[in-house]
């Protein structure tokens, strides 16, 4: 899903091997993104979980790891489904990673809640790049503004020409001060949808093994603590509550 970048990082999460595989990845604090020279986050941790597993990480836009898929160039994108896959691509089917969004509306918005109808037929900055949740992809209420990536949208939002955008609670990070100040989040959770990762075709059996490992990281409440930890509300507990 989220957040652009025009640089490129590399790092190993396990030691080199013949044949490393290459995962692309859109940073997006706190699934998968670099601190300190090392690639942090769920899905890095996730992936540590398979010692003989050796991963090189390159963080771009999400439209250019889609790219990357496309045109073979990579094993692994972090996060690709639906419409975004290429015909045969692979994709995780236990849930690790689940974008859960929140309404952000200018800071000088007299709105305390949201609700959805009362923001109906308002401008809504929308990434084609990201696979929205069903019950926002279905709602066609807003006027949709189109945003290259999270940055366009909270620049659009700060400077007065959407009036809402729909993302994590971590949106601000990384952005510029001055636009971050302008805008701001409301309490609730507004929907949210499972973010899996994709694997190129004749990976079946390594995606089999990170579901195997999600699975374990459910069963020993690790992933529901991450959940807590960051939102606030177990994995189990947003998912048996909320639209997706």
């Amino acid at each position: 899903m989220k957040r652009g970048c025009l640089w490129l990082l590399g790092a190993w999460l396990a030691p080199v091997t013949a044949h490393p595989l290459l995962l692309c990845a859109e940073p997006w604090y706190p699934f998968v993104y670099q601190e300190e020279g090392q690639v942090r986050g769920l899905l890095a941790n996730a992936l540590q979980r398979l010692p003989d597993v050796s991963v090189h990480y390159r963080f771009m836009s999400l439209s250019g790891c889609q790219k990357l898929m496309k045109q073979d160039k990579v094993d692994m994108v972090a996060f690709a489904a639906g419409k975004h896959a290429p015909a045969g691509w692979l994709t995780t089917r236990q849930t690790l990673v689940s974008w859960v969004l929140y309404a952000w509306v200018p800071a000088t918005s007299q709105d305390s809640h949201f609700d959805a109808a009362q923001f109906g037929n308002r401008r809504l900055a929308w990434v084609n790049a990201y696979d929205y949740p069903f019950s926002v992809q279905n709602d066609h209420r807003y006027q949709r503004v189109e945003a290259l990536d999270a940055d366009e949208a909270v620049s659009l939002l700060a400077r007065g020409r959407v009036d809402l955008i729909l993302d994590d609670p971590f949106l601000t990070q990384g952005i510029d001060p001055d636009l971050a100040n302008g805008i701001r989040r409301l309490p609730e959770v507004v929907a949210m949808r499972p973010q899996p990762l994709a694997l190129r075709p004749g990976l079946a059996a390594l995606r089999d093994r990170i579901d195997r490992e999600i699975q374990k990281m459910r069963s020993d409440g690790s992933l529901d603590a991450f959940y807590q930890f960051h939102f606030g509300s177990s994995l189990t507990a947003l998912m048996g509550k909320l639209p997706s």
